[in-house]
């Protein structure tokens, strides 16, 4: 296990390079950074002045380039140097400086760019598709949050770029973005406080894993779920997948409602190495078999809340940051 501190406040996100010898991470304190597996630190760069909250990360599928989702836009840069290539100005024209900014980014195996945009009351949630070499921007979906109150909690994109799930006002929704439709819709969701490390696919695209809480009541517990959607981007018409509850620590942290389950404090989400990694606030990160829920292996760092979490593509590395700017590295295996 290696541990360091990467970032002056809370790291913001985390992602593998594609050959898994580096890891990137974003921090609240506007720093992009690579470090080694061995945790020296590769380059350091700053983000946009307009940075306030977070950045998303994703790499091209030949790993050459690297997508940085920010309030600012996307930027596309060096992933060797963290250098500025092009920048991709991700907003509308009913966007400005203050609207949120990129939520989710991932390539798809064609290399063009898809991102998800927040947005609030006043400003619509977007999809747009960026293609090479012109990287003009298309609409894929736009306002897809509708009229529910608040905007975009939280969202992830599936590694192929077929499917959307979004945390609104309304609920939790997943859309089919070929066919513009949404395949599976339940709420009202509330995600984690770390907001965009509470939801998350498996890279097969099979599994959604979301860390919150589908009853308004119950603000100060998460819970942790897994939906089987592989089925939904099908020629067949939309499943109704159940949740699945997914075990904690001990069985005091359960607190039965239907068909789902409370799982205390859990902050994050990420799928890798054929399991549901959740992380909660107390620094447990626990490993789970997404079908069943029931837990392959579990791995106490202290260290306060667990805000992102990443698995390298191989599956052998784990990475953790914190709410107090550290990135835990540790062998799966």
């Amino acid at each position: 296990m290696r541990r360091w501190l990467a970032h002056g406040q809370a790291v913001r996100s985390l992602a593998f390079a594609p050959d898994g010898r580096s890891l990137l991470s974003a921090g609240g304190d506007a720093r992009l950074r690579a470090w080694s597996v061995a945790g020296d630190l590769l380059w350091d760069v700053g983000l946009t002045p307009e940075f306030r909250t977070t950045a998303v990360l994703a790499f091209s599928p030949d790993g050459g380039l690297l997508a940085v989702g920010e309030d600012g836009g996307v930027r596309l840069r060096d992933p060797a140097t963290g250098a500025e290539i092009r920048h991709l100005a991700a907003w509308g024209p009913a966007r400005d400086e203050t609207s949120e900014g990129a939520s989710a980014v991932t390539f798809r195996p064609d290399g063009s760019l898809l991102v998800a945009l927040d947005g609030d009351e006043h400003t619509p949630s977007d999809v747009y598709r960026f293609a090479p070499p012109s990287w003009r921007r298309e609409t894929l979906l736009a306002n897809c949050s509708g009229d529910s109150e608040g905007g975009i909690h939280a969202t992830a994109l599936t590694p192929d770029g077929r499917l959307l799930a979004e945390i609104d006002g309304g609920g939790l929704k997943v859309w089919d973005l070929g066919r513009r439709v949404v395949v599976l819709s339940c709420g009202p969701a509330t995600p984690a406080v770390a907001g965009r490390g509470a939801l998350a696919f498996s890279r097969c695209g099979r599994f959604l894993g979301f860390a919150g809480t589908l009853n308004p009541t119950f603000f100060a517990f998460a819970r942790v779920c897994v939906l089987e959607v592989g089925r939904l981007a099908g020629e067949v018409g939309p499943a109704t997948p159940g949740f699945r509850a997914v075990p904690g620590a001990g069985e005091a942290d359960w607190r039965p409602e239907g068909d789902v389950y409370f799982i205390g404090e859990t902050e994050s989400v990420a799928f890798g190495a054929g399991a549901l990694f959740t992380g909660d606030r107390h620094g447990v990160v626990i490993a789970h078999d997404p079908p069943t829920g029931a837990a392959r292996a579990a791995w106490d760092w202290g260290g306060g809340a667990m805000w992102r979490l990443a698995v390298s593509p191989d599956g052998c590395l784990a990475a953790a940051g914190t709410r107090t700017g550290e990135v835990i590295l540790w062998d799966v295996e």
